[in-house]
């Protein structure tokens, strides 16, 4: 009788990522650290093509431009133009729009 894998399920095959025996005694490929560190790299490499193009284009790449074009989206957090934008739109605190 050959022998059994203990990994495999009862029809022979290894259980599936499904499973609940093999998802309980598992561990994560990469831990959560490697797999944030990866996400950066990526968010930061996507914005290595942006300066290159404006290079090419003969247009100067400055520390504002890239400040205000590239940091946005490598930080998630809205370029300073549109906070402007929302700061003006909002009524002043204290104040209402009813004029009653």
């Amino acid at each position: 009788m050959p022998s059994r894998d203990p990994k495999a399920g009862r029809d022979g095959l290894p259980d599936s990522p499904s499973s609940p025996s093999l998802a309980a005694g598992s561990s994560s490929p990469a831990p959560p650290v490697v797999a944030l560190i990866g996400l950066l790299g990526m968010l930061i490499g996507e914005q290595v093509v942006p300066p290159i193009k404006r290079m090419l284009a003969g247009e100067p790449v400055t520390a504002t431009w890239f400040q205000s074009e590239c940091m946005p989206k490598i930080t998630g957090t809205p370029p300073a133009t549109l906070l402007a934008d929302r700061s003006e739109a909002m009524p002043a605190q204290g104040k209402t729009l009813d004029s009653h």
